[in-house]
């Protein structure tokens, strides 16, 4: 078993040994995005788990263990991890939380020290806490993301929106129950071996995979008169996470179809990195290498494509 280590100021590291021993675990709130993820940590030889879990007792622990006066999401992202922990289904002494931290002044910068003070109230802080960031906060000698994985991550995040808003569009109408799952799959998948072999990785190559990512979407068979399109607004968990409003399941059940506001990823990715703005973002991937940078993404887009993830390439019709 991997030996506890402490850095200066009493946090639990985690380490090299730990790599090889425990499994991580992350909260779900974007399920493509996260998922693209998981299978890019992977790759990296880390053993890693999106939790799926959505039921009462995950509110129970969070209720137990964060401040009922603190945001919700906290209270549920917290709780979800407290509830694997205590499953059953893992070793509770080979386990690690992964969550983000921004480094700035949302307060999503705090969950991770919440997270911390709920371990230590449960009798877990022997559990170590990987904050996932661009801003150098908090390193661990078990957790080193080289260049090459953080270019996949950038790109995977750009790949995930248009993912969901074209997944979001068709399942509503979708003919086979489930096929709009299937080929997000079969499309991951696509995308992870292409990045793997170096592919996907530049603003042209991304482009040119938005045009083969609408297209898959576009091929499943649909039926049936539009449906009223709901708005789903909010904090960012709430909208997002499957567990909550989950907008590509209980809405089309319902006689509707899911819609929100387009997640804007790099400005996220920019939160992610406040110290030095869009150029140390930039220095972090590598623009030099074909990384968009925010202001290719967000202002500077080749003529005759559309910047809204995909509206220029969806056909006009009443299903897409």
């Amino acid at each position: 078993m991997a030996e506890l280590v402490y850095d200066e100021n009493g946090r639990l590291l985690f380490t090299k040994e730990m790599k090889e021993e425990y499994t991580i675990l992350f909260p779900t709130m974007l399920p493509v995005h996260f998922g693209l993820m998981a299978r890019i940590l992977e790759t990296e030889g880390f053993h890693v788990e999106m939790l799926t879990t959505n039921h009462r007792g995950i509110v129970d622990e969070g209720l137990k263990y964060v401040h009922n006066d603190t945001c919700y999401p906290a209270l549920l992202v917290i709780g979800q991890l407290i509830d694997a922990v205590k499953s059953g289904k893992y070793d509770m002494h080979k386990v690690a939380l992964l969550i983000t931290q921004t480094g700035g002044g949302c307060r999503a910068s705090n969950y991770i020290h919440l997270l911390r003070k709920a371990l230590e109230k449960a009798g877990l802080s022997y559990i170590p806490v990987i904050s996932v960031n661009l801003s150098g906060l908090e390193p661990n000698p078990g957790f080193k993301l080289g260049l090459n994985t953080l270019r996949k991550a950038v790109f995977a995040m750009m790949y995930g929106d248009i993912i969901v808003q074209t997944a979001n569009q068709v399942r509503p109408y979708e003919v086979s129950r489930g096929q709009t799952d299937e080929t997000i799959e079969a499309v991951e998948t696509q995308l992870l071996e292409a990045m793997n072999q170096g592919k996907g990785l530049s603003f042209k190559s991304m482009v040119a995979n938005f045009d083969r990512i609408v297209a898959a979407f576009k091929a499943i068979p649909v039926a049936g008169e539009p449906k009223v399109r709901v708005g789903v607004v909010g904090e960012i968990y709430i909208k997002y996470s499957p567990g909550q409003q989950q907008p590509g399941g209980v809405s089309p059940v319902r006689g509707g179809r899911a819609g929100g506001p387009r997640p804007d990823r790099l400005h996220h990715l920019q939160d992610l990195q406040p110290r030095g703005g869009r150029e140390h973002l930039r220095r972090q991937v590598g623009e030099e290498k074909g990384v968009p940078s925010a202001q290719g993404l967000r202002g500077e887009v080749p003529a005759g494509h559309d910047r809204r993830h995909g509206e220029g390439w969806l056909p006009r019709s009443r299903h897409l």
